[in-house]
């Protein structure tokens, strides 16, 4: 789980979205 999904979905920072929906799916 990724608990920085939150707070970057509302940022601009959509790599780090990315990485955590890997995270998540990959679990």
């Amino acid at each position: 789980m990724c608990v920085r999904f939150s707070l970057s979905f509302h940022s601009k920072t959509r790599k780090g979205d990315e990485m955590c929906l890997r995270g998540a799916i990959s679990h």
